[in-house]
């Protein structure tokens, strides 16, 4: 291959480009809007449940949008549609006062007062599933991370963790009797003698 002089021909030409870059604005304008008081939040009935006895002391709702009632002096936990038709009941060995429901296994937690236990209830199944005893009374409850905190009487604000059912002290301050409990986000409601209190958990 000596008589090959050339393989081939490199050129290079320089031009230029106009290249336009776009940068957001590091702050972008804010629109300020009044936050909502809480004292102009109007409520509106949504649903009216007829037939219903008196002493219903607790309700909450399930994820398919169903209700829990309990029945004080029936000792009964009734379930209705979201309709409002009843769907089905069970009958406690107590008297029922505050109720939450369970997401993570379907399942129903009955306070009974001065009976000084939880009542577990299945829902799928519709009887009861097992009775937890505790060494206070109990009334309000509520659920936050597969733990059942309520209202202990005189033993405080208390805790019970559903795993192994062990209880510890949130709040050691003597309650009244009928005191309800709410959670929301890190916050704990209580209501006492009248008066609300809020906890950060």
């Amino acid at each position: 291959m000596p008589d090959i002089e050339s393989f081939g021909e490199v050129h290079i030409e320089a031009k230029q480009y106009d290249i336009v870059l776009v940068e957001k604005k590091a702050k972008q304008a804010q629109m300020m809007i009044q936050s909502r008081s809480i004292y102009n939040i109007k409520f509106t009935i949504h649903k009216t449940i007829d037939n219903l006895v008196q002493y219903i002391y607790g309700c909450c709702m399930l994820s398919d949008c169903r209700m829990a009632f309990t029945f004080y002096f029936k000792q009964t936990v009734k379930v209705f549609s979201d309709k409002g038709l009843q769907d089905f009941e069970v009958k406690l060995p107590n008297r029922t006062f505050a109720i939450v429901y369970i997401s993570k296994d379907n399942t129903l937690a009955v306070t009974t007062g001065t009976s000084k236990c939880i009542i577990i209830i299945d829902v799928e199944r519709k009887q009861i599933k097992k009775i937890i005893s505790i060494d206070s009374c109990i009334f309000g409850i509520a659920l936050k991370d597969n733990r059942l905190i309520f209202s202990g009487g005189n033993k405080g604000i208390r805790m019970i963790n559903l795993n192994d059912e062990s209880t510890s002290d949130i709040v050691r301050d003597k309650n009244l009797t009928g005191c309800y409990i709410a959670t929301f986000k890190d916050k704990l409601y209580h209501t006492n003698d009248g008066k609300k209190y809020s906890y950060v958990l």
